[in-house]
């Protein structure tokens, strides 16, 4: 056998389309805005918090061509599908649950003159279904132009679902995004929101029960699963005109602020209502002033605390671009303030002074940006190991640039107190990181990606608020190097490994190539390398590594482990896109191809629930078909229970088909995504719990474990 195919250093190959329960995310300013971006923030703790989709390069041509691989398993067909969308996209329900919507256009098509022809948005439809993909209802309207606006540049579904927010009656609510045209060459943004099941009007188009200027940055509850109790957030731009009265136009640059004001929920009585407005000035956005964070919000323990970031005063002293003085403004420093919203109106808790300090290195001035929230977003906020909620600590990046270029060299990571006291430094010299999420209530943990000079890159993992560096391993790996994709997996037996894409492929004896998974242990000890058969005449392809799909129950009932791969595999004198399901064993349980008649492949992901679902999206000239598969494909498992391991008074676990026992045991149920379903002392009902394969976890009272697995 022989290694042949190399593939370079890479965070991701795949796109990255952030978290599922958001779309293309909260708004962009054109682009001779100062403000770049404020992303719209995840609900903490949200189910698909940190998920990526695996998503094909737009890049990467197909065509039809023959399967490479044998098929040894079935596919199922699809539980569910949707033809022909337009648009689709993610939601996320009140009780913080995913849901999902599909739209339809009604577009007129005017030809103005041969060389023009202009294609106007009328009306949408969009339908909106829970996390079971039943469906809730239809939200339906015409576009109406108001007097200044020319047309409708966008029309989308806002991702967040209440249902008492705007009034307190039991609709649900949702906000649909509008971007208006005007000729004047400035965009209007606001939202109609609407009530699913409300009122119609003479034309059965739906009536919007409020409108609100801006773009929504933030919608966050707070509420438990019986009583929702949303804060929503929202921006607006500075309309301020310029005239003399400013002493110059940098003057007048630092005169703008963005406006966010939050609101609170409706009561009986009146509609939401705002309890806060804070101005963010545009040339004191933190990092590099286009890109950074400006506003986080926490929840915890039933309130929300806004942390608001920006520098104290602007970043350049000529922000305009014009190079008149491409100086940093000396003695500044990054504000965050902290608001709760524990009372009636938010109260200041704190102000969070951190020097900016700008180095020099062979001459060369080198710019530091500082900002929160670009590490682990809402947990770069810690109230719970170096702070408290009234007095938080800051997971702080400073990323360095040449100010000459600015061009991007590489960023540190440091933990400071809520007095502005530097604590403790997690990383330096990082050139990208990867987040993996909390477990079994954890702090988070960070893999830092460090250039050396000897072995090209380190991988070091630590904890992020202890900073404890955990292990760290060469990307050489002793001559067999890995890539930066990597994630965090639970082991059958209750332990966490780590799983590295490698960088060569393997050729087999079978004629086959082979890409391969390497595992290491929480001390970075190489434990296995998995090879997956990709069949033959593959071009690149590349491994699909979340916590939620490595899993081996997930789509069988066997302890072989099952990966998700992207293949680009050559056709003749062509290419096309396959994805593939294939265990370690090399059984393909699935393959996706253009074969299908549904387009190129474009998005394969997993969603998590009960049943779990594997989504396979095609896109099919820009409009997309979607499938979903119930998992999983096969449950071979005998009825009963199958032990995994024995260990002290646990092992007398047994299973009778509705109840799990074990004397003296503390038990507990886990699905195949490792989401825990049920537990128990001493006994614990299967009654409620779907069809499908679970883990059994019984601990003594001595803390010795047993775990087995069942097929319900």
């Amino acid at each position: 056998m022989k290694f042949f195919t190399f593939k370079t250093l890479a965070i991701s190959l795949v796109t990255a389309v952030g978290t599922l329960t958001t779309h293309a995310a909260g708004f962009e300013i054109d682009g001779n805005s100062l403000l770049s971006r404020q992303l719209r923030t995840e609900h903490h703790g949200r189910k698909f918090r940190g998920q990526k989709p695996f998503a094909v390069n737009d890049a990467m041509s197909s065509t039809i061509g023959q399967r490479q691989l044998p098929n040894k398993v079935a596919t199922k067909d699809p539980t569910l599908s949707f033809t022909s969308l337009p648009q689709y996209d993610y939601m996320e329900g009140p009780d913080g649950s995913t849901w999902f919507y599909t739209a339809e256009y009604k577009i007129e098509t005017i030809e103005h003159n041969p060389l023009w022809t202009e294609e106007v948005l009328k009306a949408f439809t969009f339908t909106i279904y829970d996390s079971s993909f039943n469906e809730v209802g239809k939200i339906s309207d015409e576009i109406r132009l108001a007097e200044n606006e020319t047309r409708a540049r966008e029309v989308v579904l806002d991702p967040a679902v209440s249902a008492k927010f705007f009034n307190t009656d039991d609709r649900y609510e949702v906000m649909v995004f509008f971007v208006m045209n005007t000729p004047q060459y400035v965009n209007h943004y606001y939202y109609k929101v609407y009530s699913i099941g409300g009122e119609k009007d003479n034309d059965g188009n739906d009536v919007g029960i409020a409108t609100i200027e801006g773009r929504c940055v933030d919608a966050t509850n707070v509420g438990s699963a019986d009583e929702e109790n949303f804060y929503y957030t929202f921006v607006t731009d500075p309309v301020i005109e310029y005239d003399a009265s400013y002493g110059s136009y940098v003057d007048y640059l630092n005169t703008l602020t963005y406006d966010l004001r939050t609101y609170k929920k409706a009561t009986a009585e009146e509609g939401p209502s705002l309890i806060f407005t804070k101005g963010i000035y545009g040339t004191r956005i933190p990092g590099d002033t286009t890109d950074g964070i400006y506003l986080i919000t926490k929840p915890l323990n039933g309130a929300l605390y806004l942390i608001y970031s920006q520098y104290e005063k602007p970043y350049f002293i000529d922000p305009t671009g014009g190079a008149t003085d491409e100086s940093a403004t000396p003695d500044n420093s990054l504000l965050i303030e902290v608001y709760s919203t524990t009372g009636n109106t938010p109260e200041k808790l704190s102000t969070t002074n951190i020097p900016v300090e700008n180095i020099t290195v062979d001459n060369a001035l080198i710019y530091s940006f500082y900002s929160i929230g670009n590490v682990a977003w809402t947990d770069d906020v810690d109230m719970t190991v170096n702070g408290t909620p009234s007095a938080p600590a800051f997971v702080v990046t400073r990323s360095f640039a040449n100010a000459a270029t600015m061009e991007d060299i590489t960023s540190s990571y440091d933990i400071y107190a809520n007095n502005g006291q530097w604590l403790k430094n997690l990383a330096v010299d990082t050139e990208h990181i990867i987040v993996f999420d909390a477990v079994d209530g954890k702090q988070p943990q960070i893999m830092f990606i460090q250039p050396d000079e000897n072995t090209g890159y380190q991988f070091t993992f630590a904890n992020l608020y202890t900073a404890e560096t955990l292990f760290a391993i060469s990307q050489q790996n002793d001559g067999d190097p890995l890539t930066a994709s990597c994630a965090r997996a639970k082991m059958l037996d209750g332990s966490y490994q780590y799983a590295f894409e490698m960088s060569h492929y393997e050729e087999g004896e079978d004629g086959n190539e082979y890409a391969r998974v390497a595992w290491f242990d929480t001390t970075g000890k190489l434990t296995h390398i998995d090879k997956i058969n990709m069949g033959t005449n593959v071009q690149y392809a590349t491994v699909n590594l979340t916590s939620e799909v490595l899993n081996p129950h997930l789509y069988d009932a066997d302890d072989a482990m099952e990966y998700a791969i992207l293949v680009k595999r050559t056709h003749g004198n062509a290419a096309r896109n396959e994805f593939v399901v294939v265990d370690d064993n090399g059984n393909t349980f699935a393959s996706f191809t253009a074969d299908d008649g549904k387009g190129d492949p474009y998005i394969y992901t997993v969603l998590p629930g009960n049943p779990n679902r594997l989504m396979m999206v095609y896109n099919a000239n820009g409009r997309f078909n979607v499938d979903l598969y119930d998992l999983p494909f096969l449950t071979s498992v005998p009825t009963g229970i199958e032990h995994l391991n024995h260990a002290g008074a646990a092992g007398n676990l047994h299973y009778d088909g509705a109840t799990i026992a074990a004397d003296n045991a503390t038990i507990e149920v886990y699905n195949s995504t490792g989401a825990k379903t049920a537990q128990g002392r001493n006994s614990v009902s299967t009654e409620n719990l779907p069809a499908g394969i679970y883990i059994i976890v019984a601990t003594d009272a001595n803390g010795n474990k047993t775990t087995a697995k069942i097929l319900h």
